[in-house]
């Protein structure tokens, strides 16, 4: 049986100054938005830059914002960002993540190849 899959694509911009505020009230917000392997030890910069890929990979695969701990940032070897998605219901043949900075912004692309 022939199987469809189509492409999609998300991208977000997330300034750091934004993920400061996320270190205020004791943490409670980055602990709502990140994984204690993705923020512990991690520097603004870095969780600027996993907040825009989570992001962007909500936008990429269709989920309702909100989902973020369905979502992990890990990486590779190399240090190359990959995304891992955790009790997806949807058929996922593949997704790559990019996430660059510059100064205070980060930038993340994700494509996603889906059923």
């Amino acid at each position: 049986m022939f199987t469809a899959w189509r492409r999609n694509y998300g991208i977000t911009r997330r300034m750091r100054y934004r993920i400061d505020r996320l270190a205020e009230n004791g943490g409670l917000l980055t602990q709502r938005l990140f994984y204690p392997a993705e923020y512990t030890g991690a520097s603004l910069e870095t969780l600027a830059g996993l907040f825009a890929a989570k992001e962007a990979a909500v936008k990429a695969l269709g989920w309702p914002a909100g989902s973020w701990l369905q979502l992990y940032i890990d990486h590779d070897p190399a240090g190359a960002p990959l995304l891992r998605l955790l009790d997806a219901e949807q058929q996922f043949k593949d997704t790559s993540v990019s996430i660059s900075h510059n100064g205070d912004t980060a930038i993340a692309v994700v494509a996603a190849i889906i059923e």
